[in-house]
């Protein structure tokens, strides 16, 4: 059994570093497996050098910074089905508070602030935030994530204003104005132009343009009654 030495092993440390292994975790790991596969199959008609080539290859098709970039994603996959599942009951919560507070509000049985509160707090502050998070996996353009993300924070805005207003809070009418406002006139050309552009994605643009346009005029229609 080969014993390495303490210079090879620096050796082997500083090539991990010089190809772009930067997570000291992945690095360790990295480090003693090539030197265990080195004692125990080294063979002393070649170099040391040499072999530890032959050893490293094994590790990669390209190099060892593909080996950190997969990591990485491994990483983020994990937490992304955590967002995800995250997402999907923020969403449900949400939904189901808001539509119990319009109830109580309806029939005038306490809790509808409370429940006002709480559903617009989770739709805006934690379901639309992890909305763009996931958007930012998706294989699109980044003009086009950046694009959706603007209408999501506008739409949040929008949820916030409109529940400053049914609690008689100061600044609903800004929130709600500017928002809409924004939202008929930037976000919606700019979901337009960039979307026509893909020719497979021109009818389901044009549908959620009109009806987006059409949701955008009502609210729109609201403001002065803000």
């Amino acid at each position: 059994m080969y014993i390495i030495s303490n210079d090879q092993i620096d050796f082997i440390y500083a090539d991990l570093e010089a190809n772009g292994i930067d997570l000291e975790d992945l690095k360790d790991n990295l480090l003693d497996h090539i030197c265990c596969i080195i004692e125990n199959e080294y063979d002393e008609s070649v170099t040391f050098n040499e072999f530890y080539d032959k050893v490293k290859i094994r590790f990669f098709k390209q190099g060892f910074g593909e080996i950190q970039k997969e990591t990485i994603d491994l990483l983020i996959f994990k937490n992304f089905y955590a967002m995800k599942n995250t997402l999907k009951i923020t969403g449900l919560l949400s939904a189901s508070i808001t539509i119990s507070g319009a109830i109580l509000k309806t029939y005038h049985l306490p809790g509808a602030g409370i429940c006002y509160v709480v559903g617009a707090a989770l739709f805006s502050l934690i379901f639309l935030p992890l909305m763009i998070i996931l958007k930012f996996r998706d294989d699109e353009t980044k003009t086009e994530k950046i694009v959706f993300s603007f209408g999501l924070i506008l739409g949040a805005i929008a949820c916030i204003g409109v529940l400053f207003k049914l609690m008689s809070w100061p600044g609903a009418n800004i929130m709600f104005r500017w928002s809409v406002t924004l939202f008929i006139f930037l976000y919606i050309p700019l979901y337009y132009v960039i979307g026509i552009r893909k020719p497979e994605k021109k009818f389901n643009v044009l549908v959620n343009t009109v009806l987006m346009m059409a949701c955008g005029g009502m609210l729109y229609g609201l403001i002065k009654l803000y």
